[in-house]
């Protein structure tokens, strides 16, 4: 840490505060190479209830945001209770401050931190600035969260990889394909947008949560907070609903030309709500003419097992999940593997 005998010191820790935010965007496309937004930022790691500070931060002799570690504070069930659990999110050094040891002196220190206030566990798609230094900070790795793709416009896809430029409008196909898959909804379901999620959604959670493995609380404030006031996120939120009850909902958006889920949340193994849902997603989005939709999970896990049956393939890339234990308690809830993670792309900044 220290620049030399009497000289200024070459790097410090300090609380971060609200004029750092700037600085810390400047950071994020040193680091990244892309940009983003004060907006963003300050939605994404200074808007939810915290037990303790959830940002890490370290400077240079100038004052300026050379490091950069936070959580997302999130309630996730583990066992039989809901424990705190941050979401390790946008660790980043400057590129001309790599490999002095700053990642791994600051970040002991957060997670102690963290630890301390009752955190149980600290969740995360560690990057490849980390490299060796994610083993000697405990991160351990827990399972895949894998991509899963779904053509929509299949003859739009085939026109543009053949040069079949005549097929491009071949709407008949499209049609046949997504009948093929999505198949006739369930007399008595209704699906429509969620303009704000309340007191119905939170208390669907809670009726849920004792026959799920570990997951985040998925209640009106998670819904609310995730999807609905996301900055600049565009997010949109249906819902379905069974004889006019909560039966679960869809966070779906357009980036990059092509359809992301963020998330499909309904009772374990209810698959006509699932089903439901991404048919009326696949509707919206194909009527806006995107061609493809993408979504995240868990290899094996239940949502895993409903996309493909509705036709999701499997995608070849993956993010991996690791995860630091720091409350002992929570070990056997982290590595059970029935009922397992239900995790999706939308508990992590991946969409």
């Amino acid at each position: 840490m220290s620049g030399g005998p009497g000289g200024p010191p070459a790097w410090r820790e300090r609380p971060f505060i609200a004029a750092d935010v700037p600085g810390v965007v400047d950071l994020f496309h040193r680091a990244f190479g892309r940009p983003t937004s004060a907006e963003h930022y300050i939605w994404k790691l200074r808007t939810r209830p915290t037990p303790v500070e959830n940002v890490a931060l370290a400077v240079d002799g100038n004052d300026r945001p050379m490091f950069h570690l936070a959580g997302i504070p999130c309630r996730v069930r583990l066992g039989n209770e809901d424990r705190w659990v941050m979401v390790a999110v946008d660790g980043m050094t400057d590129p001309a401050w790599r490999r002095q040891g700053v990642l791994t002196q600051v970040t002991s220190g957060l997670f102690d931190r963290w630890r301390a206030a009752g955190v149980a566990l600290v969740l995360g798609l560690p990057n490849d600035q980390w490299r060796s230094r994610i083993s000697a900070l405990g991160w351990k790795p827990m399972f895949p969260l894998a991509w899963l793709v779904r053509p929509i416009l299949p003859q739009k896809i085939i026109a543009r990889r053949f040069g079949i430029a005549a097929l491009a409008d071949a709407a008949w196909v499209d049609g046949l394909w997504n009948r093929l898959w999505d198949g006739p909804a369930e007399r008595g379901i209704v699906v429509s947008e969620l303009e704000r999620a309340g007191e119905e959604w939170s208390a669907f959670w809670r009726a849920l949560r004792p026959r799920l493995g570990p997951c985040f609380a998925r209640d009106a404030d998670w819904i609310n907070w995730r999807y609905l006031d996301a900055s600049g996120a565009g997010f949109r939120v249906l819902q379905v609903k069974r004889e006019g009850k909560a039966a679960g909902f869809l966070a779906l958006r357009v980036r990059d030309g092509g359809g992301l889920i963020g998330e499909v949340f309904t009772s374990p193994d209810d698959l006509p709500a699932f089903a439901a849902l991404v048919r009326s997603a696949v509707q919206r989005l194909s009527a806006d003419g995107v061609a493809v939709v993408r979504a995240l999970a868990v290899p094996g896990s239940w949502p895993y097992r409903a996309y493909r049956r509705l036709g999701f393939f499997s995608g070849r890339h993956a993010f991996g999940v690791h995860g630091v234990i720091l409350d002992p308690a929570v070990a056997w809830a982290v590595w059970r593997r029935e009922p397992g993670w239900q995790l999706s792309g939308g508990d992590f900044d991946a969409v």
